[in-house]
């Protein structure tokens, strides 16, 4: 049933995009969430965008949905089965939202797992077809910035976003106040990453 239930909230002819954003303290969530946001309305497109923290301080759970349209937004909680595209930077925090994932969903992925015991299998949580996994960690290295890892998910999800590549660079050159050069180098190899997964599994 709940399968279903985000045809309820769906008009066919408006352009929707229901977003997740999920990590944990410190991988830089509220940065790719202003950043999808801000590129969403300098094209003059509707954005509604919550966000929630734990113990951000102690690695704890972070993450922001955002929901962009073409119509008016009224509420920024996505309804449950609907979201379109889940951008995890940590995948057993992705693992929570992706029963969410409406039957057209995609998830962006790092395969760059936190530090903790007993670390669960995943595999069986992530519907293969529609899960696309970014080793971000390994990008963020070769531009030589650990903290890049955030905006090579971002490249990778820049390829299911609505928005022009071009808005959402402008965006990042007005939002990222460090290091701009290797940010933007690790979002081009972060997309063009997804771009090389997304030719082979389609």
């Amino acid at each position: 049933m709940l399968q279903n239930f985000h045809a309820l909230f769906r008009n066919r002819d408006a352009m929707k995009k229901d977003i997740i954003v999920a990590g944990v303290g410190g991988q830089g969530i509220l940065l790719i969430s202003h950043i999808i946001s801000n590129a969403a309305m300098h094209e003059n497109l509707f954005v509604k965008q919550s966000f929630i923290k734990g113990l951000s301080q102690r690695r704890g759970e972070v993450f922001s949905q955002i929901r962009i349209s073409d119509e008016n937004v009224y509420s920024p909680i996505i309804p449950p089965c609907n979201v379109d595209l889940l951008i995890g930077l940590e995948p057993l925090e992705a693992a929570r939202f992706v029963h969410n994932l409406s039957p057209d969903g995609h998830a962006i992925v790092n395969t760059e797992k936190i530090e903790i015991k007993n670390y669960p299998e995943l595999d069986d949580y992530f519907p293969q077809e529609r899960c696309h996994f970014i080793d971000a960690k390994k990008i963020a290295d070769a531009v030589g910035l650990a903290k890049a890892e955030n905006m090579a998910l971002l490249g990778a999800a820049s390829t299911f976003l609505p928005m022009r590549n071009e808005t959402i660079m402008a965006t990042m050159n007005k939002v990222v106040t460090k290091f701009i050069d290797k940010n933007i180098q690790a979002y081009e190899l972060g997309k063009q990453e997804a771009c090389a997964k997304k030719s082979a599994d389609f």
